[in-house]
């Protein structure tokens, strides 16, 4: 997406944001969990990853307990640290990645954690963080395939998605979850397949700090809000 573009999105998903957080439930239901992945290659057969989990008010509850290790209602930025250091890393785990058929398991570079205000008094949870995945680069005229496959929190409802930037091209039509049979599910995307060109550039020289790049990925968790906002607006009648 060019930056106007993005630009333009951010600003609606942000509008939507203000506008329906601190007067409805979560849009995708109150037991929902929402996940956004976005591979970008960096070069050197690295990519980095966006990561975005959104907790409902329901699944969040247990997740917010865990995180104020004391209990006194109050997250102080080390009971952040910690939780993010010892939960995060699970729930990355269920990210199996796979470069030209060899595992490559995604890390954590930088993290970062907020609770927004859900309904009935409730807190709503978000983890934004920057993944990192390593493998060999391309060569000799070979293009390289990327397989994601993440079902995790297969049992709970919500929108999942899997996402490339341009430099990526799509393999395949990405594999689903089949419809709930109570009625219109949003899309819970649990694998795909990607071709990294041979021609594409090496940018293995461009990086970004930590810091830097976890303002950027904050990008993906509005456009999450953004498509929450599609599927409740088709949603109604």
């Amino acid at each position: 997406m060019d930056p106007a573009r993005r630009a333009v999105a951010c600003g609606f998903a942000a509008s939507l944001l203000l506008g329906s957080s601190a007067t409805s439930a979560h849009p995708l239901g109150a037991s929902s969990i929402n996940r956004y992945l976005d591979f970008q290659y960096v070069g050197g057969g690295r990519f980095r990853v966006a990561y975005v989990l959104d907790f409902a008010e329901g699944p969040a509850y247990a997740e917010i307990d865990a995180l104020d290790a004391d209990h006194d209602g109050a997250v102080t930025p080390t009971e952040q640290r910690r939780y993010l250091a010892s939960r995060l890393p699970v729930l990355v785990s269920t990210c199996v990645v796979e470069i030209d058929g060899e595992r490559a398991a995604p890390y954590v570079v930088a993290s970062n954690i907020e609770t927004p205000p859900g309904e009935g008094g409730l807190q709503t949870l978000r983890i934004v963080a920057e993944l990192a995945v390593e493998g060999r680069a391309p060569s000799g005229g070979h293009d390289l395939a990327l397989r994601v496959h993440d079902d995790g929190f297969a049992g709970v409802p919500g929108w999942r998605e899997i996402h490339a930037e341009d430099t990526l091209a799509r393999d395949a039509a990405p594999s689903a979850l089949a419809a709930s049979d109570a009625g219109p599910s949003p899309a819970r995307v649990v694998d795909a397949r990607f071709v990294l060109p041979s021609r594409a550039p090496d940018v293995a020289g461009v990086r970004s700090t930590p810091r830097r790049w976890l303002g950027l990925v904050a990008i993906p968790a509005l456009l999450l809000l953004a498509a929450i906002g599609v599927v409740v607006a088709r949603r109604r009648p």
